[in-house]
């Protein structure tokens, strides 16, 4: 299906594709170990459901799956055999789960300001565009923002889907709850995001849940609904099957490179500033600074509070001989973005390059309490305090880089020994 592209052809989105791969074996080897009830089932079963589980959080809803499979499909008894070993394999394995991911973040859900209840209740219209783009593949995207999506051919798909549901009289209703059920769980938890983000709703979010819808489909008897004979079945699935990998052939070539797929991305959502800061900066590692700076004033438009771009214009300005435009961007990003070692960095050049000495290592000083491990800023330190003559300054910095393990030019040892010995 040509919504999956990205899952397939950017590679920040194969963590869902692995995440599929490990929740469908896990599920896969549930199934065999209800039919053969084997400790070496049992086993595949957990094994696969901990490595989907440390691929991505959500895989914690294929537990919930699972329970509803045996009570509503299998119609198991509380005192049916099996039932207790799995019970306490899924909690064994996701205590350990939570545990060692608690012991790394800190806290339950990381340092993120979540509002669960708010996020899923503003974000649900975006159902309507993951549901739309499986049959109306026609409005492809990046990552687009709420505010961008069209609801219309979402809209339709939710129609066209419940009629389906309706009028197939073939269905179990038992499975097509568990396929809607599938598809729910774990995409809904793709609309849990932090409250002072933006989410964007990418579309390799949808590889697992499409699982669901796939099984529902399966339930159901289209050519019947649709009164369609074998044969026009046959060419109605060929059209199909032809368009869709044609919109995914030509989607792919927006992945292609760099520029190409930040260009999709502001194409797709032009309310997202997020993808213009990211196209400018590609803009500028390409030496387009002209595009670059088109792109971050426009991010800037969109939101004032854009994290980066101030810092990226600053150096635009720095880079034209602008003192006061770059010193101002730098200042402001600052205020965004008060623990931002980079743009201490910068400004302390830009100090530097103006004269401004003592500025200039205030504001490296400040980066290294920020980021202790910043290599640049104790080389820059280092060749100012020995133009300063200070050798005790500059020998403290030459110490700490040699510590950390980073370079340290040879010239500068052989200039700060000599300045010791005299």
């Amino acid at each position: 299906m040509p919504v999956l592209t990205q899952a397939v052809a950017w590679i920040p989105g194969r963590n869902d594709t692995l995440l599929a791969f490990f929740a469908l074996l896990s599920f896969i080897s549930f199934l065999s170990f209800l039919e053969g009830r084997k400790w070496t089932q049992l086993a595949a079963h957990l094994l696969f459901l901990l490595l989907a589980l440390l691929t991505k959080e959500n895989a914690v809803f294929l537990c919930a799956l699972c329970l509803f499979f045996v009570v509503f499909i299998k119609r198991w008894r509380p005192a049916a055999g099996g039932r207790f070993p799995l019970c306490a394999g899924w909690t064994l394995v996701v205590l350990a789960w939570f545990l060692a991911r608690s012991a790394v973040l800190k806290a339950v859900l990381g340092n993120a300001d979540f509002e669960i209840v708010k996020s899923l209740t503003e974000n649900f219209p975006a159902l309507f565009s993951y549901l739309g783009k499986i049959f109306f593949p026609f409005n492809l995207a990046i990552m687009p923002i709420l505010e961008d999506l069209p609801m219309s051919y979402g809209m339709i798909a939710a129609v066209v889907t419940g009629f389906m549901i309706y009028a197939s009289r073939s269905k179990r209703a038992n499975f097509t709850v568990f396929g809607i059920f599938w598809f729910l769980s774990f995409l809904f938890p793709s609309f849990i995001r932090s409250a002072s983000a933006v989410p964007d709703f990418s579309e390799h979010r949808i590889y697992l849940p499409l699982v669901g819808f796939v099984f529902l489909l399966a339930e159901l008897d289209i050519p019947g609904i649709f009164k369609l004979s074998r044969r026009w079945s046959s060419a109605a699935g060929t059209g199909v099957l032809l368009l869709f990998s044609l919109i995914a052939f030509f989607h792919c070539g927006n992945f292609r490179d760099k520029i190409s797929f930040w260009k999709k991305a502001v194409e797709s959502s032009p309310n997202y500033a997020f993808s213009y800061n990211n196209l400018g900066a590609m803009y500028y590692l390409e030496g387009d600074l002209a595009n670059a700076e088109s792109m971050w004033k426009k991010a800037a438009s969109i939101n004032p509070g854009e994290r980066l771009v101030h810092g990226n214009l600053g150096l635009i300005y720095m880079n034209s001989g602008k003192f006061k435009d770059a010193e101002q961007e730098y200042l402001e990003e600052i205020k965004l973005n008060p623990l931002y070692d980079n743009v201490y960095l910068n400004l302390g050049l830009l100090y530097y390059g103006g004269g401004f000495v003592d500025k200039a290592e205030t504001a490296w000083e400040t980066a290294l309490r920020i980021n202790p491990d910043f290599a640049k800023v104790y080389l820059n330190l280092a060749l100012l305090n020995y133009r300063k003559k200070d050798a005790g300054k500059t020998k403290f910095y030459i110490e700490q880089m040699l510590r950390r393990g980073f370079y340290v030019p040879p010239e500068l040892l052989k200039a700060t020994a000599a300045v010791e010995k005299r």
